[in-house]
């Protein structure tokens, strides 16, 4: 079960609730691979009665949000999501009220199972409507209202996408995981799983996987003229999420829709439902073959994107240019990813993870990060057993200045902390520039003990090796 099943036996430094989600992911065709794709998931009929439907209510989500907002109910700018119970108290399946409970019976069916499945008890859904140009931030799917309240992560069994236009950025699905919400399990990913957006697509994954879609790898080919657009989706690219669930998720996030809502909506319909549900049982997706793909390989031409996980952590990876429409397992070899860098940002909620971290940390001040990424990127990786890249800018870390006797003045600037087993602070020499050389030099010094702390016997002057001439990042 790779990642999934890794956790149990992992360090847990922060509020969670691991689970084993083997035999879900069985049922599911996930033991031996992280995602799967199928086309034509939903008959025509029902699939176009679905679109009607998600932008009803992708509008009055989006109302609702507005006025919780001013209201409080939902933390931390989260939106709302939706619950749908599958089963009746004798395993049964729940007569559809609307189009969107007769598509997740039968995407349950093509994802789970015929019947009830012992760990999935009911869906989660939401819609997703970007713009072309906008990022989906990569996160976990969790039980957002117990990681607002509880301060708890908890993953769905397996979590989906359908598609529900052509247009916009892939799905990109990671081999990483978190025990705690506050570290990553691989720290850099080593595998991933590419789907591209075609209406009617459904993808569907591990509950516990990094995922997000970054706009820079949108397509760039023309959608053919003989595709539907539906009323409502030009430029638009929408999406229509479910998660299987064990157990219904918190409340305030997450809320059953009352039959007087799907009035109120206009779209109740019971019996339109049901016959349409009835119809899409003589219906069959047709499987995408997933296609796998090295890089390098030396046949793709690629370019490297730069994305930013929850707590600041980076990577970057090389991506294959011009790889289609289809879906794809991607490997990446050693020169192709990596990360061991943070953006530090104590403004916002602040990373947990770099204080659970045993690595020192070597920090660089400055308020121009791409001066010192390159030769960053290659020490860190050099060292990733011992330390770990941090990128301090002054406008959001003043605290971190402040903990370091530094001001704005003092930039650019390095420092390396270590913090077990017990805190000790190092800074680089006063006049000397921030260049690669002196970066170098000083995680030599580090490493051979010859630093001297903060707050001990004061450094010698910098010598006419240690005063870098070649310029630096001032």
């Amino acid at each position: 079960a790779g990642v999934g099943l890794a956790l149990l036996g992992q360090e847990v430094r922060g509020a969670a609730i691991l689970e084993d989600h083997s035999s879900t992911w069985t049922a599911a065709g996930l033991n031996s691979t992280i995602a799967r794709v199928q086309d034509n998931i939903l008959p025509q009929d029902l699939f176009e009665r679905v679109v009607e439907e998600v932008l009803v209510f992708e509008q009055y989500e989006k109302e609702e949000r507005a006025r919780h907002t001013q209201g409080g109910a939902y933390m931390h700018g989260k939106g709302g999501t939706f619950w749908r119970p599958l089963f009746n108290s004798k395993g049964e399946f729940l007569k559809p009220r609307f189009a969107i409970e007769a598509a997740i019976i039968r995407i349950y069916q093509a994802d789970i199972a015929a019947g009830k499945h012992p760990r999935v008890d009911g869906a989660e859904w939401w819609v997703q409507k970007r713009g072309l140009g906008e990022d989906i931030g990569f996160h976990h799917d969790k039980d957002e209202g117990m990681a607002s309240l509880k301060m708890t992560m908890k993953f769905p069994e397996v979590s989906t996408v359908t598609y529900l236009t052509d247009a916009g950025a892939p799905t990109i699905v990671f081999n990483q995981t978190t025990p705690d919400g506050n570290s990553h399990i691989p720290e850099v990913p080593e595998t991933g799983f590419y789907s591209y957006a075609r209406a009617n697509r459904h993808l569907l994954f591990r509950g516990n996987l990094q995922h997000g879609v970054p706009a820079a790898l949108a397509e760039q080919a023309v959608i053919p003229a003989s595709r539907l657009v539906l009323r409502g989706t030009g430029g638009k690219r929408i999406t229509f999420l479910i998660n299987w669930w064990a157990v219904k998720p918190m409340a305030p996030n997450c809320q059953k829709v009352p039959t007087e809502l799907a009035k109120k909506l206009k779209v109740y319909d019971k019996k339109g439902a049901r016959h349409l549900l009835k119809n899409a049982q003589r219906h069959a997706p047709t499987p995408v073959v997933t296609q796998p793909v090295l890089v390098p390989d030396g046949t793709h031409d690629t370019r490297r994107h730069e994305i930013e996980l929850p707590g600041g952590d980076l990577i970057w990876f090389d991506s294959p240019l011009a790889l289609g429409s289809g879906a794809y397992s991607v490997a990446w070899g050693e020169e192709a990813i990596h990360g061991n860098i943070m953006r530090l940002d104590l403004v916002g909620q602040g990373p947990k993870g770099i204080f659970h971290d045993p690595r020192a940390k070597l920090l660089i001040f400055t308020s121009d990060e791409t001066r010192v990424l390159p030769y960053l990127q290659a020490i860190s990786k050099e060292h990733q057993s011992s330390l770990r890249g941090v990128l301090v800018t002054p406008s959001k870390n003043k605290d971190a200045l402040s903990a370091f006797g530094l001001t704005e003045r003092d930039l650019p600037t390095i420092g390396i902390h270590v913090t077990k087993p017990q805190e000790v602070k190092y800074l680089l020499k006063k006049g000397v520039k921030v260049t690669e050389k002196s970066l170098r030099k000083m995680v030599a010094s580090f490493h051979a003990g010859k630093l001297t702390p903060i707050g001990g016997v004061a450094p010698p002057a910098a010598d006419e090796d240690d005063l870098d001439q070649d310029g630096g990042d001032d």
